[in-house]
């Protein structure tokens, strides 16, 4: 019966209805919007460029059913479609796409608005309205061997049914049926186009080299029986083009998520060695006459992701030169598997959708807030799935980000999840000690992680910095190696954000075990790449702790050697009190302290008795013994001597009984006693010259 029942569907399946509006049915692929086009039978057809995308040509007197056109696509790539006549109808392309188009069955035409340039020669691109010829791909009279339906879908098993014994039937003469099978015909010819949009069928859909496709093509059939009706059963979706649910993901803000298979990076490549599979794949982009597959560019890129390689991927990504929404999240899914999270199209708001949209959301975000709830399960089911390698190039990152959620729990799943046949790396190692520290665990531990993660060959300028914070944070001590260490990684990142993060830490770090002069020599030498505002701010920090905790002798050093320029007017007042205490009067008014402010009395100097380093006798009450004839040869003489010597106080021993303040300010007023004195003597004696 059922072989009787296909024979009446074949004979009949030419015949079509007509005056009827042509039916167009739509469906969304990952790299192209196809269009269904139910015309009549040998019915000529035309696709052109106009200004704002193509123009179809369709004979028919009803015009064409566009009322639920955009029922399963978004505008991305169609933005807009409607009738410029009874047998014309405009597809508007917003996007860097081309169209091609063919005749599936003899009565559907099939129009795709792919990804990518326009191919060279391409009869679509021509200009509509001129007047070009139809092009024709001829009309097959047997479906051809590309458009039966697919056998295996990547996730499903393959189960081999056992041999159907069937007697044979006598086949029926179908002059004898007078049924009328047009609803029939319409019912399998609307199947056929929804199997189109749907992925179903295809005219050039890629095997499947995985172990399941290989088991399949080796399994030979147990039984053949030839003259049975060559029919799968199979379910309709395909599972790379539309989600199961069948339901459009949104953000908590209703915002519409980005494609999920855009992010399932689990199903770009398989368990085979990482050379077998690039190799192939690097050998398929070149088709005849050096022209590259635009499919396969792609296919080498997402590869390369799989694996871990970032920056492979951008560049396999620029060898054909086409843009695409799907490779720009591609694109920022490299950026964040080399480390850099500066994306523009993820952020906060999509760490609430649904799919593995979340993960790479919540691995793009560097810090701060989130706008919206993070699907939890959604992260951690994408984050499972993904090949061992790639999830413990991640871990870290995301046990950290789930840490300072307060989500103790999942970075525990996250950090459980790596592979414990691998040496944990640094960043494994200071995500556990932040996790630690979450939940009250022991320093000891910590310290001990630290430890392990300096003497690590594989630092990181990021994980370095962690190293050094930590350190500052917790009162361990830095050893010069590890100073050294920390040098030579920077060195290695010079000129990029993680080298500027390093420097500051390593500054702070400096600080906090008063290491004065390594973090001025650190502050000199980022002199030139830190803006203004920073480096303000670090000579503050610097300013502050030299304040409080440099000796007298080291701080004087650091006020003399540092111009007053480099510090805030608030660094600068902290620095002239102190100064001022000392006895350093001129240097704290360089440092803007006002003369108002200065409340130490002036020093009055007392001289010791004997003979002080001017030559100068001196009594015991500690009063300069003058020649009073030798000072009345010149009156200048006596005007420079009573300048120079204010001898109003007694004598008093300042090592014994004065402030350091006073013994400072004593060396300070010194050098100018000095000076008056020897000025003294050359005046004295240009005026006892006869």
């Amino acid at each position: 019966m059922t072989r009787n029942v296909l024979l009446m569907i074949c004979l009949f399946l030419p015949l079509r209805m007509a005056a009827a509006p042509v039916s167009v049915q739509t469906g969304e692929h990952p790299n192209f919007t196809r269009m269904v086009f139910s015309i009549a039978e040998g019915a000529d057809w035309k696709l052109g460029r106009i200004d704002d995308g193509y123009a179809l040509l369709l004979p028919s007197s009803e015009g064409f059913d566009l009322r639920r056109f955009y029922d399963l696509i978004p505008r991305d790539r169609v933005a807009a479609v409607n009738q410029l006549s009874d047998d014309t109808v405009r597809i508007a392309v917003a996007c860097d796409c081309r169209a091609e188009a063919f005749l599936f069955r003899p009565q559907i035409l099939v129009v795709d608005i792919i990804d990518g340039l326009p191919q060279p020669g391409s009869p679509y691109e021509k200009p509509f309205f001129d007047d070009v010829e139809t092009p024709n791909i001829g009309t097959p009279s047997d479906l051809p061997e590309w458009s039966f339906p697919l056998i295996i879908q990547a996730e499903q098993g393959a189960v081999k049914t056992k041999p159907v014994v069937v007697p044979e039937l006598v086949p029926v003469s179908p002059d004898g049926l007078d049924v009328d099978l047009s609803l029939l015909e319409q019912t399998v010819i609307h199947g056929l186009a929804d199997g189109l949009t749907r992925g179903v069928l295809d005219r050039n859909h890629p095997p499947f080299t995985g172990a399941i496709g290989e088991a399949v093509s080796m399994t030979e059939p147990e039984a053949s029986n030839d003259h049975l009706p060559g029919v799968i059963a199979h379910n309709n979706l395909d599972v790379l083009a539309i989600q199961d649910d069948q339901r459009i993901a949104h953000t908590q803000s209703g915002n519409i998520c980005p494609e999920a298979e855009y992010f399932e990076v689990y199903r770009w490549a398989d368990e085979r060695p990482f050379s077998t599979q690039i190799g192939e794949a690097r050998s398929r982009i070149t088709r005849e006459f050096d022209q590259t597959d635009e499919h396969n560019v792609l296919r080498l890129a997402q590869i390369y992701v799989y694996f871990g390689f970032g920056v492979e991927a951008l560049q396999a990504l620029e060898i054909d030169g086409i843009h695409s929404k799907q490779r720009s999240y591609l694109a920022q899914l490299a950026l964040i598997v080399d480390g850099n999270q500066l994306s523009h199209e993820l952020g906060k708001q999509q760490v609430s959708c649904n799919s593995s949209v979340a993960l790479w959301a919540l691995l793009s975000v560097a810090e701060g807030p989130l706008d919206a709830q993070v699907d939890r399960s959604a992260v951690l089911t994408a984050f499972k799935a993904l090949p061992s390698e790639l999830r413990s190039h991640l871990s870290a990152e995301l046990a950290t980000r789930f840490v300072d959620m307060g989500d103790q729990d999942a970075a525990m799943q996250v950090l459980s999840s790596v592979p414990v046949d691998r040496d944990r790396s640094v960043e494994d190692m200071l995500a556990e000690i932040s996790l630690s520290d979450a939940m009250g665990g022991h320093d000891l531990t910590a310290d001990t992680l630290l430890d392990l993660a300096k003497s690590n060959s594989r630092i990181t300028p990021n994980a370095m910095t962690e190293i050094l914070s930590m350190s500052s944070e917790r009162d361990i001590p830095v050893t010069p190696q590890d100073f050294v260490l920390a040098d030579a990684v920077r060195f290695e990142a010079r000129n990029s954000p993680a080298a500027a993060e390093l420097a500051q830490a390593q500054f702070d770090a400096y600080l906090a075990q008063n290491h004065f002069k390594g973090a001025l020599a650190l502050i000199s030498t980022e002199t030139d790449s830190a803006d203004p505002s920073t480096r303000i701010e670090s000579y503050d920090a610097l300013a502050v702790r030299a304040v409080s905790e440099m000796s007298d002798a080291v701080f004087v050093e650091f006020a003399f050697d540092q111009p007053p320029n480099h510090f805030s007017p608030e660094a600068q007042s902290k620095i002239s009190m102190r100064l001022a205490e000392l006895g350093f009067i001129d240097r704290a008014i360089l440092f803007g302290m006002s003369d108002s402010h200065i409340a130490t009395p002036p020093i009055r100097y007392s001289l010791t008795t004997g003979e002080d380093s001017t030559g100068l006798e001196t009594s015991q009450n500690g009063q300069v013994d003058v020649d009073q004839d030798e000072i009345g040869q010149s009156a200048l003489a006596g005007q420079m001597l009573g300048q120079v010597f204010d001898l109003e106080t007694e004598y008093t021993d300042f090592n014994h009984q004065s402030p350091i303040a006073g013994s400072r300010a004593l060396l300070d007023r010194s050098s100018e006693v000095r000076d008056a004195i020897t000025a003294y003597l050359e005046k004295s004696k240009a005026a006892i010259r006869p």
